[in-house]
């Protein structure tokens, strides 16, 4: 009778296991970080970004691995962390595991390699061979976990936003000015397709149609917003 409860145990532990493992991808790959996103040391690093897409269930890492290399998928095994639901988590690939928080003990090519996640069964729960990648352009699934892989507009940390990569060489550097801004924001010149968006890539204003060259966000919470025009795609911070 006991053996038999163990192993209904077992059992209901594994289907619990196997439930919280739904949803969880590699969402997007940056390895050629010029000057896009620093980690908390400030330093440029390859990165990868994992996401959670159920909305209820948590995940816990320990016993996760990930690597650069599918013949060695244990290469980096994840510390005793979790991500939660609808949320995105940001390991850093720069082979210095002696700094806080989650460093792995490889980098990653801008030629191109392999990103493999993998269970604690061993089992590959997810991979992605990337192709080269250019400085400051990443790659990335749109939409998050599920679409197809594209180059892309890094948004480490954030949902991925489909931003074709001619608009990203077009214009990258638009001057925005004053950038941090508590009220209004001026564009150089006057853009006819102009839209807003927040920290999660969630639409927020949509001026497409409308002759602008500046956008008061005196009504925004504070935090990063994104606002795209035809050229470009530029951070916004809102004090």
């Amino acid at each position: 009778m006991l053996k038999k409860g163990f192993y209904l145990v077992l059992f209901f532990c594994w289907s619990a296991f196997q439930l919280s493992a739904q949803g969880f991808y590699i969402n997007e790959v940056l390895a050629s970080n010029g000057n896009m996103v620093a980690d908390p040391n400030g330093e440029y690093d390859d990165v990868v970004e994992l996401v959670n897409l159920s909305t209820t269930d948590t995940i816990f890492l320990l016993g996760y691995y990930l690597s650069d290399d599918p013949g060695f998928p244990t290469k980096w095994p994840f510390p005793d962390t979790f991500i939660a639901p609808n949320s995105y988590l940001v390991v850093w690939c720069d082979d210095d595991i002696l700094q806080p928080g989650l460093h792995t003990n490889f980098g990653l090519s801008a030629q191109g390699e392999s990103v493999v996640l993998t269970n604690s069964l061993l089992t590959t729960t997810d991979r992605i061979d990337y192709p080269q990648q250019s400085t400051n352009v990443s790659y990335g699934r749109y939409p998050n976990g599920t679409g197809d892989w594209r180059y892309m507009y890094p948004t480490i940390g954030y949902g991925n936003l489909t931003v074709g990569l001619d608009e990203l060489t077009t214009n990258n550097k638009l001057s925005i000015y004053p950038n941090p801004s508590k009220e209004i924001v001026y564009l150089p010149q006057i853009f006819k397709e102009v839209q807003l968006f927040d920290a999660q890539m969630r639409l927020v204003k949509d001026f497409t149609g409308m002759a602008i060259n500046n956008i008061n966000i005196s009504d925004f919470e504070s935090g990063i917003y994104w606002l795209k025009t035809q050229v470009s795609l530029q951070k916004i911070v809102k004090q």
